[in-house]
């Protein structure tokens, strides 16, 4: 299946406690994804956890917003590329399967 579709997508079942069911999905971080706070880069472009200002205005979300890169997918290759988190259930799912716009990122890195 990934020879004729590189992107399949898979998930790890795991049981949650109740304190982390309360949280989203786990990314590739490790940590729980934050709808609307969280978007998936290329982590050989964009390290985990480094905090990036989006601008984009489209016909399906403005965005001016400061998110962290903590998850990542096999489409997104390059450093101006990022999936938006927009969160779970079904309004969520309408909006992501839409969403492809125009973005503009600024990485903010520490001064040396």
């Amino acid at each position: 299946l990934l020879w004729r579709n590189p992107r399949v997508v898979f998930f790890k079942e795991e049981p949650l406690s109740e304190f982390d069911s309360g949280f989203g999905p786990r990314g590739a971080q490790g940590v729980p994804l934050t709808p609307g706070r969280s978007i998936a880069v290329d982590p050989e472009s964009i390290p985990y956890g480094t905090p990036v200002w989006l601008a984009s205005v489209g016909p399906q979300i403005s965005l001016q917003r400061l998110v962290l890169a903590q998850d990542t997918g096999t489409a997104i290759r390059g450093a101006v590329r990022a999936d938006y988190f927009a969160g779970w259930g079904s309004a969520a799912g309408e909006l992501a399967g839409r969403l492809k716009q125009p973005l503009q990122m600024w990485v903010l890195w520490p001064k040396p």
